[in-house]
């Protein structure tokens, strides 16, 4: 599975012009084609303050916010990646699980005999977040 098929099973057509949460989604993108469940797992697990980061540039964070109950994360992109016109969004930790819920269903559509235990554990952790 390449990354425009994981990404139109999921969302459709790539539009970043209309789609705000697109870096998110480009970051969560490469982390999953690369097979780097662990990651992700470790991400939702972590405190806040952990980053990941990619080539070519992306990053997520997980952040808390003042006064927010909510942790967020924040996803940023080389300005004009992918035609990405917006290089930095943040979004509620529930919003990203949801996200990411659709990216896992797209890729075990594809996968299906995906049985890895950090696989499992990822989606028993976003279906509990979402």
């Amino acid at each position: 599975m390449n990354s425009a098929d994981l990404y139109s099973n999921a969302f459709g057509d790539w539009n970043p012009e209309h789609d705000s949460t697109s870096a998110i989604k480009f970051c969560l993108d490469a982390i999953l084609l690369e097979g780097d469940f662990d990651w992700l797992v470790d991400f939702l697990e972590s405190p806040r303050g952990m980053q990941l980061q990619g080539d070519p540039g992306w990053e997520l964070e997980r952040l808390v916010e003042d006064g927010s109950a909510e942790d967020s994360i924040r996803a940023s992109l080389p300005v004009g990646l992918m035609g990405v016109e917006v290089d930095e969004v943040r979004v509620g930790l529930g919003q990203f699980a949801g996200i990411l819920q659709s990216m896992l269903i797209a890729w075990s559509d594809r996968h299906p005999d995906q049985n890895s235990l950090e696989f499992k554990r990822l989606q028993g952790m976003v279906r509990a977040l979402a």
